[in-house]
C-alpha cells in the first residue's frame, strides 16, 4: 500500500529481479520491471483508468455465481508497457469488478466457475469499450457446460 505521498516500501532479499503491477479501480500504470541493488526506482505515473462491471448468473433462473473468475483482456495495445489484462472474482452476489483497465476495447470472458460450478461456461464479451472514470456494466450469463475432446 502506498503512503498519503504515493511512495511505499517493499522489502525484498537480494539479488531479486522482478516486476511490480499496479492495482487500483480507478487508475492504469506500467508493468515496472526492477532488480534488488540499492537504488530507488524512478516515480512511476498511473493514469486515470475506467473499469467493467457487471454479474455472472446462471441463465433462466438468474441464479448469482459467487466464486466464479472472469478476465478482461485488451483488443488494444496502444500503450505497450502497459499489462493488457486483469481478472476479477465474482462475490457472493455473483458481482465483479475488473478495474485500473486503460482506455479501450476489451474481450471479458469467464475462466472458471467455484468448485461447485466448475462445468459452467458463458459466451464471451467482445467489443466492451471502456472510458476513463467510467463503470462499463456488462453481465455475464452462465450455463452448465460439458467436457469435449478432440484431435
Amino acid at each position: 500500500m502506498t503512503d498519503e505521498g504515493g511512495r511505499y516500501t517493499l522489502p525484498l532479499p537480494e539479488d531479486v529481479q522482478g516486476a511490480i503491477m499496479f492495482h487500483h479501480p480507478r487508475f492504469a500504470g506500467p508493468l515496472v520491471r526492477f532488480a534488488v541493488d540499492g537504488r530507488a526506482l524512478e516515480p512511476t505515473t498511473l493514469d486515470p483508468a475506467g473499469s467493467i462491471v457487471g454479474a455472472v448468473a446462471v441463465a433462466g433462473p438468474g441464479r448469482p455465481v459467487a466464486g466464479a473468475r472472469v478476465l478482461a483482456g485488451t483488443l488494444e495495445f496502444g500503450n505497450t508497457t502497459a499489462f493488457g489484462r486483469r481478472e476479477a472474482a465474482t462475490d457472493d452476489r455473483g458481482r465483479f469488478e475488473v478495474g485500473g483497465l486503460f482506455p479501450g476495447v476489451y474481450d471479458l470472458v469467464l475462466i472458471d466457475g467455484p468448485a461447485e460450478h466448475r462445468s459452467i461456461t458463458a459466451v464471451a464479451l467482445e467489443g466492451v469499450r471502456v472510458r476513463v472514470g467510467e463503470d462499463t456494466k456488462v453481465d455475464l450469463r452462465a450455463v452448465e457446460g460439458r467436457g469435449c475432446g478432440g484431435r
